[in-house]
């Protein structure tokens, strides 16, 4: 939809931001969670034909994470937000095999893994304070670890995962598109830097000053600003126009069967089959080190390591704007030890290719201009650390 602001600079001297201190009433709020949490699972270990030592095993897990109380925001504006959020749960099952062959020189850890997540806890800026929702979703995975060496002091590992996640039938208010798309509904702005939705086909008769739910008011300047939108106001089903609006407010869930239209913050949208935040599907690291003697008290070992990880989203509403690339990261360093002296020096760089890649970001709300706050890739560095064992 559209964003209407107000024309001018007035500064408003009201608003759902705007509070004299001694008139914001006391809210006290009290949320208490519990729950009984466990681990179960067998542990196998045996030889196969072509291992020297297997370990199978297979686990479930209860996992818990309590809840709590959401700071407060206007409950005239933003009606989708509870004030307490509700507990995460996860049934966690697991399965692997950890194997040795090759006489030791060859390690290979295999694992499987199915996450059921009731109410998973994520975030979201909302009039300027971070807000808690649940969701639920279902995660699923394997991953694999080797480790070879095929001669004494080289050694190369292997880790590759596969990683899906989906979130389950849930909703949510997306900030950066609070009309969810829904040509009918228009993101109305107040010079209070507040947002609400609002009827498209209100929206001129409102500005116009005529119709339902005038949100005209002049300021000091004689101009018109957009600051009673955000307020409740009623729909008069007797006007052929408002008549319409009232089925389409019901069915968004932001009126009341009376006529009452309520203020929204937006329309929620659907995140069912969304992917999880920061949940790449394929992950890949490779490395190798060989170590060799200098004398016969110091040695020195040589390392690179490769990494991989393909593309993923930073919230919930997987948008366009949410996407985080597919990146690869290349790191080095060389050891110097005298192991019995307990002695070492490690000389190290990372990010070799200098690589500018932004790892996660996070959107704030209207309110503070939806700005994205970015979080970037470490650029090239280099150090040296020096240490003693005792």
């Amino acid at each position: 939809g559209a964003t209407l602001t107000a024309d001018g600079n007035a500064v408003p001297t009201s608003g759902p931001f705007l509070h004299h201190q001694e008139d914001v009433p006391i809210d006290t709020r009290h949320a208490e969670f519990s729950e009984v949490t466990g681990r179960a699972g067998v542990d196998w270990h045996t030889s196969l034909p072509f291992t020297e030592e297997t370990n199978l095993y297979a686990f479930y897990s209860k996992g818990y994470k309590g809840g709590g109380v959401n700071p407060p925001v206007d409950p005239a504006l933003f009606q989708g937000i509870a004030p307490t959020f509700e507990p995460e749960f996860v049934n966690s099952y697991e399965l692997g095999a950890k194997n040795v062959m090759d006489d030791g020189r060859l390690v290979a850890n295999f694992t499987g893994f199915y996450y059921d997540y009731q109410g998973y806890q994520v975030s979201k800026i909302v009039a300027r304070t971070s807000l808690n929702e649940n969701i639920n979703a279902k995660v699923r995975g394997f991953e694999s670890e080797f480790t070879y060496e095929p001669v004494n002091g080289l050694v190369f590992d292997l880790n590759a995962s596969w990683l899906d996640s989906e979130i389950g039938d849930a909703r949510s208010i997306d900030p950066i598109n609070s009309a969810a798309g829904n040509p009918n509904f228009t993101i109305v702005k107040t010079s209070a830097a507040a947002t609400c939705v609002i009827p498209t086909a209100n929206l001129a008769a409102a500005i116009a000053g005529g119709g339902g739910g005038t949100i005209a008011a002049p300021n000091s300047n004689g101009q018109k600003i957009a600051l009673a939108a955000c307020s409740p106001w009623t729909l008069n089903p007797l006007v052929p126009a408002e008549a319409g609006l009232i089925g389409l407010f019901q069915a968004t869930g932001i009126i009341t069967p009376g006529g009452r239209a309520l203020a929204t913050d937006g329309i929620a949208t659907d995140l069912s089959g969304n992917k999880l935040p920061n949940t790449p599907e394929f992950q890949v690291s490779f490395g190798a080190q060989y170590t060799f003697n200098l004398t016969d008290s110091w040695s020195a070992t040589p390392r690179v390591d490769y990494y991989w990880q393909d593309a993923s989203f930073a919230r919930i509403f997987n948008g366009p704007t949410d996407r985080l690339d597919a990146y690869s990261q290349i790191n080095a360093s060389l050891k110097i030890e005298n192991e019995a002296a307990g002695v070492y020096a490690n000389i190290f760089v990372k990010n070799i290719q200098d690589e500018d890649v932004i790892t996660d970001k996070y959107l704030t709300d209207a309110s503070s201009g939806l700005f994205t706050n970015a979080f970037l890739l470490e650029p090239r560095t280099w150090g040296v650390s020096l240490g003693k064992r005792w």
